[in-house]
């Protein structure tokens, strides 16, 4: 969608870039919340696990960042 919106013209192709990695973080939070319910989880542990895994997501990202 935001690649879409980059060949319209509406956003930057650095705008586009920049939502695409931070949605899909949030993307990447929601599963493991999901991922966790599913498996039988509480809220409190689920939102943990959604933490935990947006944190090495996080750290994916800006992992990246340096390298590139």
């Amino acid at each position: 969608m935001f690649f879409f919106l980059a060949a319209i013209g509406v956003l930057g192709n650095e705008a586009a870039f920049t939502a695409a990695k931070w949605t899909g973080l949030g993307l990447i939070g929601l599963y493991g919340f999901a991922g966790a319910r599913l498996s039988g989880a509480g809220v409190p542990v689920s939102v943990m696990q959604a933490v935990g895994v947006a944190l090495i997501g996080a750290l994916l990202i800006a992992l990246k960042a340096l390298v590139h």
